[in-house]
């Protein structure tokens, strides 16, 4: 699948345009894609966008991982 066209919606969200390469196939898609949470808060915020953080991720612990930072 390949991106054959977009548009954006809002200041947070963009309308695509799905195509399959395949001429036989033909398929073809539409799909909205919105931001909805910040991970990594912007160096330059844009005042108009507010987007709420996202809680972090929990760590997995791996007991057979070893700690390349412990000295």
């Amino acid at each position: 699948m390949k991106i054959r066209t977009s548009r954006v919606v809002s200041l947070l969200s963009k309308e695509s345009y799905w195509q399959c390469p395949n001429v036989d196939c033909a398929y073809t898609c539409k799909a909205i894609t919105s931001v909805i949470t910040t991970i990594a808060p912007s160096m330059k915020p844009d005042p108009k966008a507010y987007l709420p953080v996202s809680r972090p991720r929990g760590v997995a612990v791996d007991d057979r991982q070893l700690d390349l930072l412990k000295t």
